[in-house]
């Protein structure tokens, strides 16, 4: 498995540290999965050097959290493609992780740990 970046290294680091987040599963190559002590699943990259991009469920509380950081907010949905209908377009990282693989969500770009907890602390 690749190593995480030092700004990966971090971020995971910090969202371990937080009562509010558990592990969902093992972290894979280039993706790190956690969920909310209320059930809402979540994921990182864990490998880019400049940002990493967050993988958050649909939520107006991370829009607005995502906006105050000054950071931007992208919807990503699976397979935006019509004409290609077997690209999945987004990180394949996220299909074998039921709560995400189909679903609408956020992806928003952090360039530190605090950042990232900002907006995925957001989730409840």
């Amino acid at each position: 498995m690749k190593a995480p970046s030092p700004l990966g290294a971090a971020i995971e680091a910090a969202v371990d540290r937080e009562i509010r987040f558990r592990r969902h599963r093992e972290p894979v190559q280039y993706l790190a999965c956690y969920r909310t002590a209320g059930g809402q699943v979540f994921a990182f990259e864990r490998v880019t050097k400049s940002q990493i991009t967050l993988w958050l469920p649909e939520n107006e509380a991370v829009r607005l959290a995502a906006e105050k950081e000054g950071l931007f907010v992208t919807k990503s949905v699976p397979f935006p493609d019509p004409t290609k209908p077997t690209r999945y377009g987004r990180i394949s990282s996220l299909r074998p992780i039921p709560e995400l693989s189909d679903a609408a969500l956020y992806r928003v770009a952090v360039t530190s740990a605090g950042q990232a907890i900002a907006v995925a602390g957001s989730l409840t």
